[in-house]
C-alpha cells in the first residue's frame, strides 16, 4: 500500500472528526517527540484541518510558552501545522491524539515508520532563522574537513540503565568503530565526527577510531551534559529554560553534523538513528547504504539487504526474456 492510499484512509478518518488535530508532545526524549511529529504530519496534514502541536509537556524549549516552534519554522507547511494555543480550541473542535494513539493508528494501517516519516521530512524539518544562523558556520567548518567524513552517534547516559531494565545488549564505543570499519573497509583517514551524550564514551570512541581508521576527530558540540558527564532525561527536564534552550540547540547541531556526514553509524537502541536515517535520505539525498546500525540487531537497510542475499547463497544465472520479433 502506498502513501497515497494512506492519505485516502486518513481522509476517511477526517470525515468522522472535523476541524483540527492536536498532537500532545511529551516529556520524553527529543527523538521520541520528533518521530511522532513526522508520523502525525503525514497522517493528519490536510486531512483533518490544521495539525496543532501542544508543547505544554515538551521539555525542549526556551520558555514556558515555548516548544517545537522555538526551533522549527512552520512556513513550509502552508498553514497545515501550527503551535497549539489552548484558547484556539474554543473556536473549533479538535481531535486529540497521544503518541499511543498515533502508534496504534499506524499499526492498524500496517505502515512502516520509514515510509511515513520520509513523506513528512521536507516539510517538518525546517529551522527558524536564528537556529539556521547558528548551524551554518558549523556546517561550513565541517565542509572544510578532509573526506571521508564519518559520523558517529555515541549513545550512553541513561540508555545504559534502560539496557539493563530491558535485558538488552549495550552498544559500546568499540562497537561503533568496528561496525564502520567492517561495513566500509575502504574507508581510511578523513574525519570522524563524534557526537553523543556521554563524554567518557566519546573520548574512548575517538581513540579507537584514530587507531583503527586513521581519522581526525571533529566534535563541535555535545548534547546537554548533566553532572557526571552523561545525559539523564529526568535531570534535563528539571533544568532552567536557558539550559534547555542551549542543550536543544547543541543537539540540533549534532543531528545536522550527522546528516551531512558521508557515512553514519549509530545504535537503534536509541531513537535518534531512525530520525537521522530519514533526514539523510529524504532531505539531504544521502544513499541509505551509507548508514549502519552498530547495535546487536544490525537493523539498518544495508545490513538487512546483506543478510538477505547471504542467506540465499549464490544465485544461478538467469536467462533474460526477450520479445520475439
Amino acid at each position: 500500500m502506498h502513501i497515497a492510499a494512506l492519505l485516502l484512509l486518513c481522509t476517511g478518518l477526517a470525515a468522522a472528526v472535523q476541524g483540527c488535530t492536536v498532537l500532545e508532545l511529551t516529556g520524553a526524549g527529543f527523538a521520541a517527540n520528533a518521530v511522532h511529529v513526522l508520523h502525525a504530519y503525514t497522517l493528519f496534514s490536510q486531512n483533518n484541518g490544521t495539525l496543532y502541536l501542544n508543547s505544554t509537556e515538551f521539555q525542549y524549549k526556551c520558555a514556558n510558552e515555548g516548544g517545537w516552534h522555538d526551533f522549527f519554522d512552520f512556513t513550509a507547511t502552508n498553514g497545515s501545522m501550527a503551535n497549539y494555543v489552548p484558547e484556539a480550541d474554543q473556536a473549533e473542535t479538535c481531535a486529540i491524539y497521544t503518541f499511543h494513539d498515533v502508534d496504534l493508528l499506524l499499526h492498524n494501517m500496517n505502515y512502516d515508520w520509514f515510509s511515513i516519516d520520509t513523506a513528512a521530512a521536507k516539510k517538518v524539518w525546517r529551522f527558524t532563522k536564528w537556529v539556521q544562523d547558528e548551524l551554518d558556520p558549523v556546517l561550513e567548518e565541517l565542509a572544510q574537513m578532509p573526506a571521508p567524513r564519518m559520523g558517529f552517534h555515541i549513545r550512553g547516559g541513561d540508555k545504559l540503565t534502560e539496557d539493563v531494565q530491558l535485558s538488552r545488549m549495550t552498544t559500546r564505543p568499540e562497537d561503533f568503530i568496528v561496525t564502520m570499519a567492517e561495513s566500509f573497509p575502504h574507508l581510511n583517514g578523513g574525519t570522524c565526527i563524534m557526537v553523543g551524550d556521554d563524554q567518557e564514551w566519546i573520548a574512548e570512541a575517538s581513540k579507537i577510531a584514530a587507531a583503527t581508521l586513521g581519522c581526525k576527530t571533529f566534535s563541535k558540540t555535545l548534547f546537554h551534559i548533566a553532572t557526571g558527564g552523561s545525559h539523564d532525561q529526568e535531570t534535563f527536564n528539571h533544568e532552567s529554560f536557558e539550559t534547555k534552550c542551549a542543550g536543544t540547540l547543541q543537539f540540533l547541531v549534532d543531528i545536522e553534523l550527522l546528516n551531512h556526514a558521508d557515512y553514519f553509524v549509530g545504535t537503534t537502541n536509541s531513537g535518534l538513528p531512525h530520525i537521522v536515517d530519514v533526514l539523510r535520505f529524504a532531505v539531504y539525498n544521502k544513499d541509505r547504504g551509507t548508514f549502519v546500525d552498530a547495535s546487536f540487531r544490525h537493523q539498518d537497510w544495508y545490513s538487512r539487504m546483506l543478510r538477505y542475499w547471504k542467506s540465499r547463497g549464490p544465485q544461478p544465472r538467469r536467462r533474460l526474456l526477450t520479445r520475439r520479433r
